[in-house]
């Protein structure tokens, strides 16, 4: 389906709120993307080009205050990084990496500290506990304003440079290549998708996305993810 909306004229652009490497596994397989964003709009890399086209870090001062938060709540901190991880540079990884190698990748190496020596595109903080990640969240917030934080998962948090999130990454983009936002339309499940999915002219979710994310929609299928909705949605509404 992807590949037929690239036949239309469209651009397709993966948008995720993981780091770039670990979606290579899914942009290398289709061969028509050239635009990804990464780390909820942290990054934009042309993949044809191997070229970074937008990049806001979050600044080294905000980072040291969230993860002195973090340790003293007990939450678990991860950082993303596009330059490295733990001190391993991600141009010294064979770009052409399997799914085992980079989940590997991911559950060793992601917690150390040292990533803060890279630029950091995005924090992902752990709290299994809703309460306590609601205080927490509520606790960077006052702390830190220079940060956005929005999630992907109800167990934790997705934190951005202050304005950095998918639908400013998505204008971002669209702007650069001259497409007004009535011409883009964008598919997302959660929370973190809330801004792409209210600047998009066309947004379109699947049966199990989040309520708050349903909501905003202009158009909610009845087929789930796990039924080939983005697929239905494509041929039903953007093709049909």
């Amino acid at each position: 389906a992807l590949a037929e909306l690239k036949d239309h004229g469209y651009e397709v652009v993966l948008a995720s709120g993981r780091p770039e490497i670990l979606m290579r596994v899914y942009y290398l397989g289709l061969p028509f993307i050239r635009y990804v964003i990464s780390a909820n709009g942290g990054m934009i890399r042309d993949v044809r080009a191997n070229r970074i086209v937008f990049h806001r870090p979050i600044h080294a001062g905000a980072i040291k205050k969230i993860i002195e938060i973090c340790d003293r709540t007990g939450a678990e901190c991860d950082l993303y990084s596009y330059e490295g991880m733990s001190r391993i540079r991600t141009d010294e990884i064979d770009l052409k990496l399997t799914d085992e190698i980079v989940f590997n990748f991911k559950n060793h190496i992601l917690k150390d500290r040292h990533l803060s020596e890279f630029p950091c595109e995005k924090m992902f903080v752990t709290q299994k506990d809703a309460l306590k990640l609601k205080d927490l969240r509520q606790e960077i917030a006052a702390a830190v304003p220079e940060v956005e934080i929005t999630q992907s998962s109800f167990q934790a948090l997705d934190i951005m440079d202050r304005g950095v999130n998918k639908g400013t990454a998505v204008r971002w983009l669209a702007e650069e290549l001259g497409i007004d936002r009535m011409a883009v339309a964008a598919f997302g499940d959660h929370l973190n998708d809330l801004e792409m999915l209210r600047y998009a002219g066309t947004s379109i979710v699947c049966s199990n996305a989040v309520e708050e994310v349903r909501q905003a929609a202009v158009y909610v299928l009845p087929e789930s993810n796990q039924q080939s909705g983005i697929a239905a949605g494509i041929r039903r509404y953007l093709l049909g």
